[in-house]
């Protein structure tokens, strides 16, 4: 194993660990979804237009309650996302700063998912309120999600995220690059995957389910690199190689470890 396979382990093996956490607790809590509440929403739509409904529904959904399961879902899905961005701090910042500056880029990173929540939640949240147990709502929100992922504006994003600046060394300017650094990786993640992360709330079940097929296509998307904004189906045929050369290499030296036993 090279220095760099090592270096990336160390990186890779703890945001595994942070993400698997994070999916456990997910799955223990009840139906995974940033909205908990979820069973307790009104029966028909007119039920929905009650003052009394809202109140209940807030009351079930507590904002704080929201914050830390959009808090929790982002983690999940979004931790596996930034190794690149956390092994480009570690490569380029100084020893003594390394920590400093990942935590600094973390901080900006969930800033922008935070104030995310304070606009998506409310729109999952409506549009739960007056369908509360239809899928028509998925079916729809999975028709832009679609059409989003495909689009030319979709690949811009992808381009952005995928740019990483050089940092500064030391003092506050380092602090600032950091911290902006996230604030920006997070502003460009935000905008590509946003239509994913609303989907996966409109589920009036099976949120868990969703979350991890979502997060399977964020990675596929991962493996692409930056190209030309046109229209296409992203990630998918890139996830589809690599896993058919991953394949086709422990193939290769398993039957080369078997044929050296004879």
């Amino acid at each position: 194993m090279t220095s760099a396979e090592r270096d990336r382990r160390r990186i890779k093996i703890p945001v595994a660990i942070v993400s698997l956490a994070a999916w456990a607790f997910l799955l223990v809590r009840a139906g995974g979804s940033a909205l908990s509440g979820s069973c307790c929403l009104p029966s028909s739509l007119q039920d929905g237009f009650t003052v009394s409904s809202w109140r209940m529904l807030l009351e079930k959904n507590p904002p704080t309650q929201m914050a830390l399961g959009w808090a929790i879902m982002v983690v999940a899905m979004m931790a596996p996302l930034m190794c690149s961005c956390i092994q480009h701090i570690r490569e380029t910042s100084l020893t003594r700063r390394r920590l400093r500056a990942i935590g600094l880029f973390l901080l900006g990173y969930f800033v922008i998912w935070m104030a995310a929540a304070f606009v998506l939640l409310p729109i999952a949240l409506t549009i739960r309120l007056f369908a509360p147990t239809s899928f028509l709502p998925v079916f729809v929100g999975a028709v832009l999600a679609l059409i989003w992922q495909m689009s030319p504006v979709k690949q811009k994003c992808l381009n952005r995220k995928h740019a990483h600046p050089s940092l500064a060394p030391f003092g506050l300017r380092a602090d600032w690059e950091a911290i902006r650094f996230g604030l920006v990786h997070g502003w460009w993640c935000f905008s590509s995957c946003w239509a994913l992360m609303l989907l996966a709330e409109l589920f009036p079940s099976g949120h868990l389910i969703a979350m991890a097929l979502f997060t399977l296509w964020l990675l596929a998307e991962e493996l692409d690199r930056p190209s030309e904004p046109h229209w296409r189906i992203r990630g998918i045929q890139k996830a589809y190689r690599v896993s058919v050369a991953q394949i086709q290499q422990w193939l290769g030296t398993n039957s080369r470890s078997v044929l050296a036993r004879f």
